[in-house]
């Protein structure tokens, strides 16, 4: 057990020494490295207690040429078709070759399943090959010959599962980002000055968007149909599948504080003018210094008013049945409702003053204990805490990193008054005024609780300290060498980083792990992503030998090298469509008899008695038992990215590639007495050390 005793598992004394200091979220010293040559700084939950401003760079996007264009250019676009609308006339995701993707299949269990296990599966594969298979991918082919939704042959179904999830979206399916700092950080008024910025820079990015302006990024044409959606969405619960509702030309926020709720308009209703950057921070202050307090307990009454934003962090099935009872009570309710879920985003000030970067990656996450009712996890969330940092917490099931990242490095360079990322234009000019028409300032907006969901919403906040409780939080900053090293070793950066995550696996458990590596699909229609899987063949020689001091160099170096070319390979195959998981997910659902057009909930009541065997066989569900769930989004502006493991036993990793170092969040479940995230942080980081030596 990783829980009760780290130096069992392989770790020299000096690491499991290094361990006893978490606790602390202080910096913890390493003889491994005080010994190396680098000598690198490596935080385990960043700064020592006490220091209120995280000590990660002041980091800013390089300065990029304009493009030329600006007023009477013609749209690229339509936005209201841009959804389902193929304006570049990109292809439709292609569905793999069959016996491609059981040859992959076959070769990505190899490294995961004892030989003598795998045999009577491999007769089931070969079995599906030969029998249900080709019917089934016939089908699958014909099935895609259509118009409109689904635009592809896997869309229906990964709608369907973030849709269909029941359980809490908060650790589970939400994910974070946390901005770097810059020349506003330091200003006594920096949490709201900041947001303000940032809201300016994202309203100006909506109209250009909304304009028609918007390029397809360097490298495409990439599909931008999740732009015609990625704000002013709002994620709406609704027994067994929630649905989406979309607002993009949205002219105001929502702002928490202490959980309660404000209503404040930042365009003009007609959209031709926005609110000073002084008046928008004006605004933001006043809700900071009216709310500087929240309701004390015998304010029982607004304790419970200002609770409802937990009920987001509830199962889906409740927070629909409470969401009901809420619209029932009063007119009132009914038009709060509305008003968040037409709000272009949420922006929620925080109390909260994190001491390193451990506690800010909790807090983008999913909050702290004391704030939990500050939060609306169906939206984009803007989080600022009172020192200044700045974070979003996206609601996933509509869009992913690489329309995250189109918005935000905008937006960033924007605000710092850069140039726009090549190739893009710069974002509009919209007249600023000091007050928006019939709008004197920010407007309070109170529920009318009924009595019979007093009881729930405590119950709520109870379930919501428990779920924030069980992810166990490592935010390892490696300083030792990052993506200028890696281009010098003529290594990728990112295979460098899932050769060190496979290597400290290995080290700690003995074997590989089931990995998920997210990768982009975007040079299809509504390509959203594909599965790399990480742990190959290669990579396990190459976990094998790395701490071999009896092996030569060369040899290490030679196995490296090998699982670095494999890992570039399945990239590139993934990226092409030509992945394995999504292919086998949509056979799998066809045989279930689940197709584009069946009915919400089919998945869910589809009998899986009669599935092939290779679908109802151990070794394939160990296969997707994804133990590593990681994910690159490297941006300039972005120092922290996190999410939770996707499975009891497994890990979460986000991680971002910068120039000189790479920033790792590590995610695991307290209550699992496998995992333990500052014992892999310590691994990975050994990990990390070990390459260097073998590539130096």
């Amino acid at each position: 057990s990783l829980k009760a005793a780290p130096t069992v598992l392989g770790l020299p004394q000096e690491m499991s020494s290094r361990i006893s200091g978490f606790g602390s979220c202080g910096r913890l010293a390493s003889s491994a490295i005080a010994t190396s040559q680098l000598r690198p700084r490596v935080w385990f939950g960043g700064e020592a207690p006490g220091v209120h401003r995280t000590a990660c760079p002041v980091l800013a996007a390089p300065r990029r040429r304009l493009l030329s264009g600006g007023e009477g250019a013609k749209p690229l676009y339509v936005f209201k078709q841009l959804y389902d609308h193929n304006h570049q006339n990109i292809p439709r995701v292609p569905i793999p070759d069959l016996d491609s993707t059981l040859d992959r299949y076959i070769r990505s269990l190899r490294p995961l399943v004892d030989p003598i296990e795998l045999e009577p599966h491999l007769k089931s594969v070969e079995n599906f090959r030969e029998d249900e298979g080709p019917l089934l991918q016939k089908q699958l082919i014909e099935n895609d010959k259509h118009e409109g939704y689904p635009y592809s042959y896997v869309e229906k179904h990964w709608d369907d599962m973030y849709l269909e999830l029941r359980s809490p979206i908060t650790v589970h399916v939400n994910v974070g980002y946390s901005l770097a700092d810059d020349g506003d950080s330091l200003k006594p008024n920096a949490q709201a000055l900041r947001v303000a910025k940032f809201l300016i820079s994202t309203f100006k990015f909506q109209r250009k968007l909304m304009d028609g302006m918007c390029e397809s990024e360097p490298g495409g044409p990439f599909c931008m149909s999740q732009l015609g959606r990625l704000l002013g969405t709002s994620r709406i619960p609704t027994y067994g599948r929630d649905r989406l509702r979309y607002t993009p030309d949205a002219r105001h926020i929502i702002v928490l504080r202490n959980g309660f709720f404000f209503r404040v308009d930042v365009m003009q209703p007609d959209g031709g003018a926005i609110l000073t950057l002084e008046e928008l921070t004006r605004q933001l202050q006043s809700v900071l210094d009216t709310t500087e307090k929240g309701p004390s307990p015998a304010q029982e009454g607004e304790l419970v008013a200002s609770g409802v934003g937990i009920l987001t962090m509830e199962d889906r099935n409740l927070w629909a049945h409470h969401r009901e009872a809420l619209k029932a009570e009063s007119i009132q309710n009914r038009e709060v409702l509305k008003d968040i879920n037409s709000a272009l985003l949420v922006v929620c000030l925080d109390r909260a003053i994190p001491q390193n970067m451990t506690e800010r990656s909790k807090n983008v996450l999913h909050g702290n204990a004391e704030e939990l009712q500050n939060r609306w996890f169906d939206k984009f969330q803007v989080i600022a805490d009172e020192v200044g940092n700045v974070g979003i917490n996206f609601e996933h099931s509509h869009a992913d990193g690489v329309s995250w990242n189109r918005w935000l490095t905008e937006v960033w360079n924007d605000m710092q008054g850069l140039p726009p990322p090549m190739g893009m234009s710069p974002l509009p000019d919209i007249p600023s005024v000091p007050a928006i028409d019939g709008v004197s300032g920010p407007r309070r907006m109170d529920f009318d609780i009924p009595w019979a969901l007093t009881a729930p919403i405590k119950a709520a906040r109870a379930n919501a300290m428990e779920l924030v409780d069980r992810p166990e939080t490592c935010m390892l900053v490696f300083e030792g060498y990052g993506k200028r090293q890696c281009k010098e070793w003529k290594s990728s950066p990112d295979g460098i980083v899932q050769m060190a995550l496979q290597c400290a696996f290995h080290r700690l458990y003995g074997k590989l792990p089931p990995t998920y590596e997210s990768c982009a699909t975007r040079t299809f229609f509504h390509g959203r992503t594909e599965v790399i899987r990480s742990a190959h063949c290669e990579a396990k020689h190459l976990a094998e030998v790395l701490w071999d001091g009896a092996l030569p160099k060369q040899d290490k170096e030679r196995a490296l090298r090998e699982a670095l070319g494999r890992q570039g390979q399945l990239s590139r195959e993934a990226s092409a469509g030509m992945g394995i998981d999504r292919h086998l997910l949509a056979l799998k659902k066809l045989a279930m008899g689940v197709t584009p057009h069946s009915p919400p909930l089919a998945s869910l009541l589809a009998k899986q008695d009669d599935l092939p065997d290779m679908f109802r066989e151990e070794p394939y569900s160990y296969s997707q038992t994804w133990l590593l769930s990681t994910s690159n989004v490297t941006t300039a502006w972005n120092v922290i990215f996190n999410f939770g493991p996707v499975c009891q036993d497994g890990y979460g990793v986000g991680y971002l590639i910068h120039e000189d170092q790479v920033h790792i969040n590590i995610t695991c479940f307290k209550d699992s007495p496998e995992t333990n995230s500052p014992v892999f942080a310590v691994a990975l980081e050994e990990a990390f050390m070990k390459l260097h030596e073998v590539l130096s």
